[in-house]
């Protein structure tokens, strides 16, 4: 929420302080000043930390699902994902300020060449881009990490299921404790998380053990799961990023140039929806278990009772 009301209030040119309208181009609205200008730089820097929370969240997930973490082993750590989100960006954003990074970049105030800082755009990658583009790769790895586990863990109770009567004991054994496992970190998925696991709904023990299919049906929806979360944080950033690195190629005046202008709307669209964005992905799993209970009540309904709920 601080990311998204910090995003939208740097589209407002008025913070803009007035005298930056005697300089071309000329700001739209721009009727504010030095301070508020610098306020505003200060929120848009602080936004740092919401998708540093995002990396958090994703650990959360790798450290539950593949290394077996419960919530009590949790609850020691969490201390610290809050933490690090709110000191990187609250420490990156009181930084700019003595070594005179922000001022006037265009449609926003925030690190420009106006602070007066020589190497302003290198900070830009130092303390924001750079680190946006490191979590991008971070969290796709530990999605595809939590995929790997999940499939892992329900191709070694598929052996157990379909191999038992032959298996020795001991192998047996062994393929009862990985599913023990498996049912173990879904349930303390839901128990962190909510009454459901982020990558839809808790799996009892006789729904991982019904049959290969179901299994396979299971890893798929954690790996769509997390496609989604991975790919909320990239659409999100997918536009700013690439017009970065434009400019880290092409030179700091590529936004003056009318052939970008398509994708730096499309960044100034897309920045502000990455609440959004992560809501619906976690609201997937809930509709859809919704969407399947009432196809099941309806099939489970006669010919009749449907014909009089259509009427």
């Amino acid at each position: 929420m601080l990311f998204t009301v910090s995003v939208f209030s740097s589209e407002l040119g008025q913070v803009i302080p007035r005298h930056y309208n005697d300089d071309k181009p000329r700001v739209f609205l721009a009727s504010g000043n030095d301070q508020t200008c610098l306020a505003q730089a200060f929120l848009v820097q602080f936004s740092l930390a919401a998708p540093v929370y995002n990396a958090s969240l994703a650990l959360c997930y790798v450290l539950i699902v593949k290394c077996g973490w419960n919530e009590t082993k949790l609850k020691k750590l969490s201390l610290y994902l809050h933490l690090a989100p709110l000191v990187l960006g609250l420490g990156t954003a009181i930084a700019g300020i003595p070594l005179n990074l922000y001022g006037n970049a265009s449609f926003l105030c925030w690190i420009s060449s106006q602070g007066g800082n020589p190497f302003w755009f290198q900070y830009r990658w130092a303390i924001y881009f750079g680190i946006i583009l490191f979590i991008a790769v971070f969290i796709v790895i530990l999605m595809v990490m939590v995929y790997l586990s999940v499939r892992k863990s329900e191709k070694s109770s598929s052996k157990w299921q379909y191999g038992s009567r032959s298996a020795p004991t001991s192998q047996a054994s062994s393929s009862r404790r990985s599913l023990a496992s498996t049912i173990s970190k879904t349930s303390n998925i839901s128990k962190i998380f909510s009454s459901r696991s982020l990558f839809g709904r808790s799996a009892s023990t006789s729904e991982v053990s019904s049959g290969l299919s179901s299994q396979q049906s299971k890893s798929r929806r954690v790996g769509v799961q997390g496609l989604f979360f991975s790919g909320a944080f990239i659409l999100t950033w997918l536009f700013t990023i690439s017009l970065q690195l434009m400019r880290l190629v092409h030179g700091t005046a590529v936004t003056a140039r009318s052939t970008y202008m398509p994708i730096i709307i499309l960044q100034i669209l897309f920045l502000p929806l990455q609440g959004v964005f992560n809501f619906l992905v976690y609201m997937r799993p809930r509709y859809l278990q919704k969407r399947q209970e009432r196809m099941q009540r309806n099939q489970a309904k006669t010919p009749a009772a449907l014909a009089t709920d259509q009427v």
